[in-house]
């Protein structure tokens, strides 16, 4: 069976496509023993490449001094390059499971249970915007990060939303 997507052929029975996840509609899932989990230090590195893009930049704005010469310009470059960054994250994660950051340190989110890409309610609503809400709580950000040093490296928005963070080729 030939990929929608990506034109990869796969077998007639698979679920997912083997080379971008997206859904075929066969019966068969691959467990996916071959994925390695991500190191700590990658991981933090994609969440520091990602920051400008998502809430990070609108925050900054809101803090942009207004008695600075051309600060309204600054602070709608920041508030878009936010907003359209999110967007964009938002699109790659329930797409390739993966956002900006990811991409370039080669990670990508996958279903704990099957190793195939959550899509867009499980990394975009679970994993994201839940995470996101809860950290508002600085005790829920603070131990959301602790976790990551336990053995298996899984972050508390990694137990919420069912997800583990992988090397990719």
């Amino acid at each position: 069976m030939r990929c929608p997507r990506c034109g990869q052929e796969n077998h007639a029975d698979d679920r997912f496509c083997e080379r971008c996840d997206a859904p075929l509609g066969g019966g068969r899932a691959i467990s996916r023993p071959d994925l390695v989990l991500a190191d700590r230090t990658s991981r933090v590195a994609a969440k520091v490449i990602d920051l400008p893009f998502t809430a990070a930049s609108i925050l900054a704005a809101s803090l942009a001094p207004a008695s600075m010469p051309g600060s309204e310009a600054v602070q709608l470059g920041l508030i878009l390059v936010g907003v359209f960054g999110m967007i964009a994250q938002a699109a790659l994660l329930s797409r390739d499971g993966q956002t900006i950051g990811k991409k370039v340190m080669k990670l990508k989110i996958v279903r704990a249970d099957t190793g195939r890409n959550g899509g867009l309610v499980t990394n975009v609503l679970l994993r994201a915007v839940v995470n996101s809400l809860l950290s508002f709580t600085i005790i829920y950000f603070v131990v959301d990060a602790l976790f990551m040093f336990f053995r298996n490296r899984l972050c508390l928005h990694d137990y919420v939303a069912g997800t583990k963070v992988v090397k990719v080729d």
